[in-house]
């Protein structure tokens, strides 16, 4: 299934241009869990924003897939809330910024600069950096931090789990006439 946008993204992201949406039909997105676990943000606060149009999604049937450049913008966001700026002054403060973008990319397409050509390079750029030493331990110690993580939480469940089973088989064997209870 092609995946849709919405009018926001195409207006805002792309100066209203389709065709630029092109070279970013292979950029990578997270479905709304993943994005917000990622950013640490609860995922009503990712619909909220969303819905306020304060965050590039792509749509494929009924899910919104979050592109990676949506965690700059929910950074941004979460950062001027943070700070006590409103929700409508959020909004103008992003919209000069996404003027300031836009103006940016035009002067950069006067000049003969093509976008879309800059996306592989920079995909190759970012592959590259991935398989670096640092990266690479980085990204094993917050692999191991995951797993002792879910390792506890799993041995946390399956201890309340066993004291529910006792309490519910002291519990049984207080009723009289159970077949179940021990004499």
């Amino acid at each position: 299934m092609e995946a849709q946008v919405g009018p926001e993204f195409l207006l805002g992201f792309h100066g209203g241009r389709p065709e630029a949406l092109e070279a970013y039909r292979e950029v990578p997105a997270l479905p709304l869990g993943a994005f917000a676990a990622c950013m640490g943000v609860p995922k009503t606060a990712v619909r909220h924003y969303t819905r306020l149009g304060l965050i590039s999604y792509f749509k494929v049937g009924r899910r919104h897939l979050y592109p990676t450049f949506a965690c700059m913008e929910l950074a941004r966001v979460t950062q001027l809330r943070r700070l006590g700026v409103g929700i409508a002054e959020l909004k103008a403060q992003l919209a000069r910024e996404q003027a300031h973008a836009v103006a940016n990319l035009e002067a950069l397409r006067a000049a003969g600069v093509d976008m879309a050509a800059q996306v592989p390079p920079a995909r190759e750029e970012l592959s590259r950096a991935m398989q670096t030493p640092p990266v690479q331990a980085a990204v094993q110690a917050l692999t191991a931090e995951r797993k002792d993580f879910y390792a506890r939480r799993r041995a946390e469940l399956e201890a309340q789990r066993d004291e529910a089973e006792r309490r519910l088989h002291e519990l049984r064997a207080l009723e009289p006439g159970d077949p179940d209870a021990s004499p």
